[in-house]
């Protein structure tokens, strides 16, 4: 399947680091006469601008379509990278020589900046895209003026394709659970999404309560240990997978139901956790896009709907039923800023008509066998080891299908990424354990080998 029509002038939404990719791909593919960007806020790289003053979510929070009071940063003060710092750049923009091992908040936000320094010209700032639709067989984009900018005009304009590239961590997910709205209203600030943690430190002395069992859960449990005086965290299975167990963290069954009155939890076991402070949703996000919820979104192939996953996607990127509308970097675990090149150069040699995608009917039928497989739930977008690797060579495979010079190059696949992928979670775990050892931050994956703290394997569990 070709784009029927041609597509000349292209909108990308968001200047983090997915529009950023997006944009240079764009450009170099010299196939497009116009390319802008909106991006909401003042400056590129979107989520990694820390924002101090966390935003904190309603309680429950399980509404796609809720409106956003505000657009904080769910970045922490000592967040640090998933991936070690090779397998975290563009291919043609490396972290500098000097970075540690896993860089940091402050590492990933100066170096978008910088990234995104040479195509700045091309973004629209303090804008906030208001409605997508599709008007004639183009796509209608208006905006409105962000964060009370006052040179910034509300604005209509046409475009051939659009690039989304907002984002996965806008909206919080926090379950419903019986007691849990009454214990937010009776102890406000008391019940959190990770979203609006900062710092361990804010939790001292505190009985801390803390939900799920993702790698951020792991994170945050680190970080609590030593400054809260009770880290109890709840997880289904009733502990965390071996690699992620953090030394201190009393681990515990899935909840039944809170008692505010008594700030005692239940789980599902029948047992009791007491005298509890602050509980902490570590729980994921929403899929979110509120420019769409009143076009697209009402269809009957919305791309949201109870927002556990992205619907009418094929290969989690193009809008099926029209493929002028991509969302980039929507799958969970991928290499994010590698795999937003890497997507944007694929998307931009189907739009130039270089690369040609399947039937629409082979699109859907490529959903409907994911669905079968990982259900409708977030492990539709989960993607792990080794299903992540397997699916940035099968963009790479796309790619070399369309031939040319046109465009940027991007990573390749090898046994060296493969093997650091393998052992992903464990060079973290490690990473961590060195910082606690000798406080400071390991820049070779020698030094953690060195110290005893870490060896190559090839583990189930261990992989990222």
């Amino acid at each position: 399947m070709t784009v029927e029509q041609r597509v000349n002038k292209v909108a990308v939404i968001g200047a983090g680091a997915s529009g950023l990719a997006a944009i240079k791909s764009l450009i170099a593919e010299k196939a497009f006469d116009t390319v802008k960007c909106y991006e909401r806020g003042s400056k590129t790289a979107g989520i990694w601008n820390y924002s101090a003053t966390p935003e904190h979510s309603a309680v429950p929070s399980t509404d796609p379509r809720q409106e956003l009071k505000s657009w904080r940063s769910p970045v922490y003060e000592d967040l640090e990278a998933n991936l070690v710092t090779d397998l975290m750049g563009y291919y043609q923009f490396p972290f500098p020589k000097s970075s540690p091992l896993f860089v940091d908040r402050t590492d990933i936000e100066r170096y978008l900046h910088e990234f995104g320094e040479s195509v700045k010209d091309y973004i629209q700032f303090d804008t906030q895209v208001t409605r997508i639709e599709k008007i004639n067989g183009q796509w209608r984009v208006s905006t409105k003026p962000a964060n009370g900018e006052q040179t910034v005009e509300s604005s209509e304009e046409d475009f051939d394709a659009v690039v989304v590239a907002t984002g996965n961590y806008n909206l919080p997910f926090l379950p419903e659970y019986p007691g849990i709205k009454q214990w937010s209203q009776k102890y406000p600030g008391s019940v959190i999404h990770s979203k609006g943690y900062r710092r361990g430190s804010d939790y001292k002395g505190q009985r801390v309560f803390l939900v799920g069992g993702s790698t951020s859960a792991y994170d945050l449990a680190t970080q609590l240990v030593g400054n809260a005086q009770s880290v109890y965290q709840s997880i289904r299975s009733g502990g965390p997978k071996e690699v992620l167990a953090c030394e201190g963290v009393n681990y515990v069954v899935g909840i039944d139901r809170f008692e505010p009155d008594t700030r005692t939890v239940v789980l599902v076991d029948g047992s009791e956790v007491k005298d509890i402070d602050t509980i902490i949703f570590a729980t994921g996000y929403l899929r979110n896009y509120p420019f769409l919820d009143d076009t697209v979104n009402k269809t009957d192939k919305p791309v949201v709907t109870h927002g556990r996953r992205m619907e009418n996607l094929y290969q989690h990127l193009f809008y099926a039923p029209d493929p002028t509308l991509v969302f980039m970097v929507t799958p969970r675990q991928v290499m994010p800023f590698p795999t937003a090149e890497a997507q944007s150069v694929w998307l931009c040699r189907v739009w130039a008509n270089r690369v040609q995608l399947p039937s629409y009917a082979d699109r859907q039928k490529w959903e409907q066998d994911r669905l079968e497989l990982k259900g409708d739930g977030p492990a539709f977008g989960s993607l792990g080891y080794p299903e992540n690797t397997d699916y940035h060579v099968f963009i790479l495979d796309q790619i070399a299908a369309g031939g040319g010079v046109e465009g940027i190059p991007v990573q390749p696949d090898s046994e060296d990424l493969r093997r650091k992928r393998r052992n992903g979670l464990a060079l973290r775990v490690a990473n961590d354990q060195y910082l606690e050892k000798y406080g400071k931050r390991p820049y070779s994956i020698d030094e953690l080998i060195d110290a005893g703290l870490f060896e190559w394997k090839d583990e189930p569990g261990r992989g990222f």
